[in-house]
């Protein structure tokens, strides 16, 4: 029977938190484990039809699959200009005003042969999802695609159901603030397992070689998860800075994610105490995260204060990161108070502790 508790030792409350936040978000894992495997699989899934349908045409597969997809764009097409992002917007609005839009992806923009496709959704069924594609030069229509569910084949049916639980695009805003507890849910217990692990390991039980290889493991761990946090930071930094004109502009974007999440990591080693893991993340991320709404509101001048109105989503998302940033650091001032130490393990912590006093001492003459 397991419980939350806040007395006794630290280990007891931790392992009774892991197991019972486990148990409480286990459906939802579950449920995202599955679905997040069908898209890293679905190139596996899909491959058989492509040598039997189609002779291993896999254009022709993904036209099927998704027909916007299949309208030809020319990379060297002349610059034009063409009707902003706005205007495109209220055309679909006037046009479809039973249907929310949930996301817009851009192709050579730019140029004279530039598409915008939008998703939409009624939010009627589960299977709701449509695709509108259009010129971005006049706004003419090019290809409509099961924007109403009647229309829908059952692979897309399937396809778009496993999206709306991945994605939490159904329930409105109820759904996704409980898809974002349950995530932070989950981040707890994978950290706190981690942690559990680790202490339990802190005994006689275990030489001292073994001990030295359970805290690297564990900071390694921290390192990864924890380094997270300013990496998406700059994610979304990035994604302003970067110019939507500019040629692979999403390799490069998801190129900087990656390497300054491994370059956080990295960083993440060097430090053997897991308070200063916790407290220099904390730091690092609400340091970039306050940097959100100012670098959005430099680079297109949507300031939060004044697209709460009429761009409510927008300025949310910068709310959000502002929010966040102001807590990380409050966190991090509270951590500093904790003594960082270190928590290698014995005997090495005694050598550690006696350079420390050495030092201390010689810096007094």
């Amino acid at each position: 029977m397991y419980a939350f508790v806040k007395a006794g030792k630290w280990k007891i409350i931790w392992t009774n938190a892991h197991t019972v936040l486990g148990v409480i978000g286990l459906p939802f894992q579950v449920m995202y484990a599955v679905t997040g495997a069908f898209f890293c699989l679905l190139t596996l899934i899909l491959l058989p039809s492509v040598f039997l349908l189609y002779d291993g045409d896999t254009d022709k597969l993904f036209a099927k699959v998704q027909p916007q997809q299949a309208i030809s764009v020319d990379k060297n097409a002349p610059d034009t200009q063409h009707l902003s992002i706005n205007e495109l917007y209220q055309q679909v609005r006037s046009s479809y005003p039973n249907h929310d839009i949930l996301r817009v992806q851009l192709r050579n923009y730019g140029k004279t042969d530039a598409v915008a496709t939008w998703q939409l959704d009624d939010q009627v069924a589960i299977n709701s999802i449509g695709v509108l594609t259009m010129k971005m030069s006049d706004g003419k229509i090019l290809d409509e695609y099961s924007v109403y569910p009647s229309d829908k084949p059952y692979s897309n049916t399937v396809t778009d159901f496993i999206f709306k639980l991945h994605f939490a695009n159904f329930g409105g805003l109820f759904i996704k603030i409980l898809y974002f507890l349950l995530s932070m849910i989950t981040c707890f217990m994978i950290i706190s397992g981690v942690l559990t692990w680790r202490t339990a390991r802190d005994n006689k039980q275990y030489s001292y070689s073994q001990k030295l290889f359970h805290h690297r493991v564990t900071k390694a761990y921290l390192a990864i998860c924890l380094s997270m946090f300013p990496a998406f930071a700059i994610l979304f930094i990035t994604n302003k800075v970067i110019s939507l004109e500019m040629e692979s502009r999403v390799s490069l974007v998801n190129t900087i994610f990656f390497v300054s999440w491994l370059g956080l990591t990295t960083l993440g080693l060097f430090w053997d105490s897991y308070a200063k893991q916790n407290r220099n993340y904390l730091i690092y991320g609400g340091v970039l995260s306050l940097l959100i709404p100012i670098v959005n509101g430099v680079s297109t001048g949507d300031w939060f204060w004044s697209t709460w109105q009429s761009y409510s989503w927008v300025a949310s998302i910068d709310i959000f990161w502002l929010v966040a940033g102001l807590t990380s650091l409050y966190l991090s001032i509270f951590i500093l108070k904790i003594k960082p130490g270190t928590n290698k393990p014995e005997p090495l912590k005694k050598v550690i502790e006696v350079k420390e006093q050495v030092n201390e001492t010689l810096s007094k003459f």
